[in-house]
């Protein structure tokens, strides 16, 4: 059966994140962390023994359906893992439970950031060596999804992707898989080291700068949701050039980077997104609060609630309670980036559909006998491509709306209510923060609230109707 395959391909991925835990286990043996390296000690032995029984109990050399394969493969192979991101967490503070662990694990591979462990547990360096690492890996995992599976089926508009790669529009399934993974990777880790440098050259100690780093091409923003007030404007810049890097397209950059003479062709989805940055660090600029005081400031909170990080300077100069400025920061983590970027949200390529669907119907208003044609990035948008982006904007506004529902009957304010569920689902966990001064905080939340974050970060990472496809009889046969 195909999806004895699928079990199998969920091993190998588990494989992967048995040994990104090996460096934190070194990290804590070298620092003295005795409680935490044999938390991560326990976590590598079941995650090994599970993992290595999922990929050789379950070989075989039979294909998966493309189709099942891009629903499928996606959804169970970030819960589990998530489960085996978050087992070291439990294991280190069992007292939280393994929901609690689960939500941790989940947010970190979603890149949704939110840190269920901030107040009552102070974890040591070596968890945070984790922490970075398995954000960092969830980001190339949501860019090699995007690029390996997404843009093969008719899901949300995201096939109207056409990748720089060339050999990526031929090699079908896993092939495709493995050879955009080893071409990109290189880029992912060279992009990543040179801001790591960058930060540490502007006077961010090593680890701070591993973490930052690593939080923010990712998109996940590993730390508490405000920057400290001796952030220097260099710094700021610095994280800025990640997040902005986070939110392309990493198949066109990677084709900058090999052919330079290709840098003439800007990304057209790219610079719709570029579009976005201006206006909106424009408003919050110049209008917004009556302005912020410095430029650096609000272009980073522009780019950090695009990104999803959702970092937010200490002297950004906004009032948490200003409801406009909350509206348009989570206005913004709902647009997103380009399409094979580590962001959440809609993503750029559908609202320029959408945009173009818009001017489309205005004109057939003013010459009712015109057939117009809608054309993107020099193809004719089909209308089952139309009908699919309909259908992921509609379920995701409804699953905002469930959720909302659901945290206002657990007797959460209407308005922090808005701000979880949209929050959740677009993978900016830390702009709750900000945007809710009377937020407690993740580690707060009760066991429900918890698996529902956690449950909401996994829609918003594998999108909404991916994750409903996975309901239909018809994918499983």
């Amino acid at each position: 059966m195909w999806y004895i395959r699928l079990v199998h391909l969920i091993g190998a991925c588990g494989l992967v994140l048995t040994a990104l835990q090996i460096p934190a286990l070194i990290t804590g043996l070298s620092l003295g962390e005795r409680e935490a390296s044999g938390a991560l000690l326990a976590s590598i032995f079941i995650c090994l023994f599970l993992s290595g029984a999922f990929f050789l109990g379950f070989r075989t050399r039979t294909i998966a359906p493309r189709r099942a394969a891009g629903v499928v493969l996606p959804v169970l192979a970030f819960v589990f893992a998530g489960m085996i991101a978050g087992l070291p967490f439990y294991f280190y503070a069992s007292d939280g439970g393994f929901v609690r662990a689960f939500a941790q694990g989940i947010a970190l591979i979603t890149t949704a950031g939110g840190d269920y462990y901030r107040s009552d547990v102070s974890l040591p360096t070596s968890f945070q060596v984790w922490r970075g690492t398995v954000a960092w890996i969830g980001g190339f995992a949501s860019i090699i999804m995007v690029l390996a599976l997404y843009t093969q089926l008719n899901h949300g508009g995201v096939q109207l992707h056409r990748s720089s790669l060339v050999f990526g529009e031929f090699r079908p399934g896993m092939s495709r898989l493995r050879s955009l993974g080893a071409v990109i990777f290189p880029l992912y880790v060279a992009v990543t080291a040179v801001l790591v440098l960058a930060l540490y050259a502007t006077g961010t100690d090593l680890p701070k700068a591993m973490l930052f780093a690593a939080g923010a091409i990712s998109g996940t923003g590993l730390s508490v949701g405000t920057l400290g007030p001796d952030a220097s404007t260099g710094t700021l810049l610095v994280l800025s050039a990640g997040m902005l890097l986070a939110l392309c397209n990493w198949d066109s950059l990677l084709t900058g980077v090999l052919k330079p003479s290709a840098i003439r062709r800007v990304d057209p989805e790219y610079i719709g997104v570029l579009f976005i940055i201006v206006l909106a660090f424009l408003v919050f600029l110049l209008v917004v609060d009556g302005g912020i005081t410095r430029p650096d400031s609000a272009l980073f909170l522009v780019l950090s609630a695009l990104s999803g990080t959702g970092w937010v300077p200490a002297n950004i100069g906004i009032d948490a309670t200003n409801i406009y400025a909350g509206l348009g920061l989570l206005a913004l983590a709902a647009i997103g980036g380009a399409a094979a970027s580590t962001s959440g949200g809609l993503k750029g390529i559908r609202l320029i559909v959408l945009a173009q669907l818009g001017r489309a119907e205005l004109e057939r208003l003013a010459y009712p006998h015109r057939v117009a044609s809608i054309t993107v990035f020099n193809q004719r948008v089909r209308q089952q491509d139309i009908d699919a982006i309909w259908l992921l904007v509609a379920s995701s506004v409804i699953a905002a709306i469930m959720a909302t529902a659901i945290f206002a009957v657990m007797s959460w304010p209407v308005i922090d209510a808005v701000h979880m569920a949209i929050t959740s689902l677009t993978l900016s966990g830390p702009l709750m923060d900000f945007i809710s001064p009377a937020f407690a905080g993740f580690h707060a939340l009760t066991p429900l609230e918890t698996a529902l974050t956690a449950l909401l970060n996994l829609i918003g990472r594998v999108e909404v109707s991916v994750f409903l496809a996975m309901f239909v009889g018809q994918v499983w046969r």
